[in-house]
């Protein structure tokens, strides 16, 4: 039988993109320690551009697919670090609720722990994963995007600013959006 996830059942989705990052040879029925990712003729996944967009893509997708979909936390696990080129990106990208965390689970790595705004993080050890893992599908996220006119969408927010409580103003707020792209 079949089994559908449905978004209602769902609190995480986790993005896995996981590269060997140590080599490590047989000699003489003793294991040996050749290199680390620096000696690979290819890049680890999210120091590639390609592994990161398709991660990206993956979380808009779910983004789009649902009303309830957008409630979703999405969280990419790596154990590499990401590029210097990314890094802005990431912090742009959680801040607009595209996902809400990347995450390396390789803290031995000599190269970027964070970003700025710590869309991207590697954590120290499991206490601190533990932490980040638990606050994320705690909160109450909800996704939108949209590109209105700046008048349009100020009348949306004078409108939906008189409805009592945040929650209210945030539902209300949301309602006329969507309805602002239904008319």
């Amino acid at each position: 039988m079949k089994s559908i996830k449905k978004p209602v059942n769902i609190k995480l989705i986790f993005e896995t993109k996981m590269s060997i990052v140590n080599n490590y040879k047989l000699i003489d029925n003793a294991v040996k320690y050749v290199g680390d990712y620096t000696m690979h003729k290819a890049l680890p996944s999210l120091t590639r551009s390609d592994s990161v967009l398709k991660a990206i893509g993956k979380a808009i997708n779910i983004r789009v697919s649902s009303e309830s979909a957008r409630k979703l936390p999405i969280i990419v696990l790596g154990n590499t670090h990401i590029s210097n080129n990314y890094l802005e990106k990431i912090d742009h990208l959680g801040q607009y609720g595209i996902l809400q965390k990347i995450i390396s689970l390789n803290p031995h790595l000599n190269s970027n722990k964070e970003s700025k705004l710590r869309y991207f993080q590697t954590p120290k050890d499991t206490n601190e994963l533990y932490e980040i893992l638990t606050k994320v599908p705690e909160r109450d996220f909800y996704y939108f995007s949209a590109m209105i006119e700046k008048q349009a969408l100020g009348k949306i927010i004078k409108q939906s600013s008189t409805k009592g409580n945040e929650i209210k103003i945030a539902e209300a707020f949301l309602e006329k959006l969507k309805a602002n792209y239904d008319a």
